[in-house]
């Protein structure tokens, strides 16, 4: 867990430097922070599914740009959080009500809604809309089935940080190994060739790093260029 956000939190320098003056990232790290003020834990949820979201479109024929924006869009996704009460947002229990439900289902409309209204690009909004959406029709809040890449790479990201990080009601956490083995069990949900590309992304990652290592030789080098 250590080594997955310390290299969230490298990348994350590394590109709010070469932003500083952008007023996109600007606004974004501001509501970044403002999460991070608000609950510690879901922050660190939102900068894991940054990087591992940066890391999978890595994997496809994007622009730098696109991919940049991917991990800015994976710092905002719950940025719908902000509004729920801190019996639910901080609770050491599991949704379990109806009305729990609905909170929780309401902070993407609300993410969605506050990311609209402060005018950041398509692929932010996108991501927060489709991170809980599931291929087979069973996420939420609107039982899509036709997700862009952006959102089947929202999804995947979001269940790998979930399962990865501790909550408070559920302090263990899954290995890479026992998150691939969910994700396959449940064909039909997630696009079969992000868990594949995931996979390839974990496996690299034990290898020195390699793969994170890489990652911030590119930031640096358009940082240079």
């Amino acid at each position: 867990m250590e080594t997955v956000l310390a290299g969230s939190w490298n990348l994350y320098h590394k590109l709010m430097s070469q932003y500083d003056d952008d007023s996109i990232w600007i606004k974004g790290n501001a509501l970044f922070r403002a999460l991070e003020c608000r609950c510690t834990a879901t922050a660190e949820h939102s900068l894991v599914v940054a990087y591992r979201s940066y890391q999978l479109s890595s994997k496809s024929p994007q622009t730098y740009k696109i991919r940049n924006l991917i991990f800015l869009a994976g710092l905002l996704h719950d940025i719908g959080k902000l509004s729920m009460a801190d019996d639910v947002l901080k609770s050491a229990r599991k949704i379990s009500t109806q009305m729990d439900f609905e909170h929780l289902v309401n902070h993407v409309t609300h993410g969605v809604d506050l990311l609209n209204k402060l005018n950041f690009p398509r692929e932010i909004i996108e991501f927060c809309q489709f991170h809980h959406e599931r291929l087979n029709g069973s996420g939420y809040p609107n039982a899509l089935s036709d997700l862009s890449w952006i959102g089947k790479i929202a999804a995947v990201a979001d269940v790998y940080s979930a399962l990865k990080l501790p909550r408070l009601y559920r302090p263990d956490i899954m290995s890479d190994a026992q998150i691939l083995a969910f994700f396959k069990a449940q064909p039909g949900a997630f696009d079969p060739q992000i868990i594949l590309s995931l996979e390839e992304i974990l496996i690299s990652s034990t290898q020195n790093n390699s793969h994170d290592e890489l990652l911030i030789e590119e930031v640096n080098s358009h940082v240079l260029g």
